[in-house]
């Protein structure tokens, strides 16, 4: 299949291996192959959960402990359908597990790596445009973990 737009790539030189009919053929095999790993669709549904403001807030409730729904409601003036509607996502993306204690129904975090996942997609949205991680830490005034990967 002929695309004009490989073709101009191979041509400006960018992609010297190959031919723009190699390299379209390379790209739609690349393309196949990772829409079919069986991790996409619960890590979508993971990022669908956080994408939610509320659902951020209700994470931070209950990072320090657990909390019950009737809390949380209150906590955030929610109704408790909407609160209960909100847990149920994070429950199905494997955020939160509820834990029934008597007519109470109490909610936590099962996994703490939840919060730093949640902490680092605040990171990623408070950097500016364009802007690397060294920059962003040399603006704040903060240093990289020794631990951190360059990103």
């Amino acid at each position: 299949m002929f695309d004009p737009q490989m073709e101009n790539l191979v041509e400006s030189g960018l992609r010297l291996s190959c031919t723009a009919s190699e390299h379209s053929e390379e790209l739609r095999s690349l393309a196949r192959r990772v829409s079919q790993e069986a991790d996409l669709p619960p890590a979508a549904e993971v990022f669908a959960a956080l994408s939610n403001p509320d659902r951020l807030v209700i994470l931070r409730l209950l990072a320090p402990r657990e909390l019950c729904v009737c809390e949380i409601s209150f906590a955030l003036q929610m109704t408790q359908p909407t609160t209960s509607h909100h847990l149920g996502i994070l429950e199905r993306a494997g955020l939160v597990e509820e834990q029934p204690k008597g007519k109470w129904t109490f909610y936590r975090i099962p996994d703490r790596r939840v919060l730093r996942l949640m902490e680092a997609g605040i990171v990623l949205a408070h950097r500016r445009p364009g802007e690397s991680p060294r920059a962003e830490n040399h603006r704040q005034g903060t240093q990289p973990s020794p631990h951190a990967r360059p990103g």
